[in-house]
């Protein structure tokens, strides 16, 4: 006979569903069972629970429901404060400007981001001006520079354009508000500004070649995967963000005990000592000894204990 075989004869009937447990489950399952056979984790409903839809004096009570919410004001202050227009202003200031620009041009927005032979762009739109500046050998430059005005309530604020085309700001803008039209007028260097009608040229020019998903073609995701690196003053790749590469951070990196003792003083306090007393005495652990006498030159000696 099999497991299988030699299981079924352990098994008992339920007589309400007519289900099969095993001898340490029928007892629990006979006294909960409510005659369907099949398992409440199993069965088909519409997905909502007893409690949704209610709130805690319905399902706990006055008394428990006072408990409740007294005990997630204390947790959850945050939740149940009114701000006022001072925390408000305030809470704008930290925001904008300089501490959060990073955040502004990598997260905001709606637009599709990505590179195009190691340029950035933040927008379909974008991408398709790139290309076509690229291929018609226009030359063109990205702008990161801020400029300064003030918003309809007289707060500081800063525009960036996006390109800058023949000694003239580009800004690409799908749609014109308030807060972009007073951005135009502020700016007192010249701006060309293309929207809808004239971005229409552009992205038939490229849809025609590269097909209208030109986004999924034309971005590159490999340039997204692979670190940005430099090359250190020895020539060794190092990250964007690291000064020199480990060899070279060690031998510019001061000594932290300047006055290091000769190559016969230590060779002399060792036949006296141990690699652990000289260690302690000069603040540094045996294998630095090591590494002195090995910088001499010579090779450390090794000591027997009497």
């Amino acid at each position: 006979m099999n497991i299988n075989e030699r299981m079924k004869l352990h098994l008992l009937e339920c007589d309400k569903c007519k289900r099969k447990l095993g001898k340490n489950n029928f007892q629990k399952h006979y006294k909960v069972c409510d005659g369907n056979s099949i398992p409440k984790k199993k069965r088909k409903g519409n997905g909502q629970t007893w409690k949704k839809g209610k709130t805690y004096t319905e399902i706990y009570g006055k008394k428990r429901a006072k408990e409740i919410i007294e005990k997630i004001k204390k947790n959850n202050t945050f939740r149940f404060t009114k701000h006022t227009e001072e925390s408000k202003k305030n809470i704008s200031l930290s925001m904008m400007g300089n501490k959060n620009w990073e955040y502004s041009i990598n997260k905001s927005g709606r637009g599709k981001k990505g590179h195009y032979k190691e340029q950035y762009f933040m927008s379909t739109w974008e991408l398709a001006y790139i290309v076509y500046l690229m291929e018609h050998g226009i030359e063109y430059k990205r702008n990161w520079e801020k400029f300064e005005y003030f918003d309809i309530n007289g707060n500081k604020r800063y525009y960036v354009p996006d390109f800058i085309v023949n000694d003239s700001y580009v800004e690409i803008k799908g749609y014109l508000t308030k807060e972009v039209e007073l951005k135009i007028k502020s700016f007192k260097f010249p701006l060309i500004v293309i929207g809808k009608e004239e971005i229409k040229p552009i992205l038939n020019y490229v849809e025609k070649k590269y097909g209208e998903n030109f986004y999924d073609i034309l971005n590159d995701e490999k340039y997204l995967s692979k670190k940005k690196t430099k090359l250190c003053k020895c020539g060794k790749e190092i990250l964007f963000q690291s000064k020199s590469c480990i060899s070279c951070s060690s031998k510019n990196q001061p000594r932290k005990i300047k006055n290091r003792p000769s190559l016969d003083i230590l060779l002399d306090e060792l036949s006296k000592s141990s690699y652990m007393s000289l260690g302690r005495k000069y603040g540094v652990c045996d294998g630095t000894i090591r590494k002195w006498i090995i910088s001499y030159g010579e090779i450390p000696p090794k000591i027997h204990k009497k």
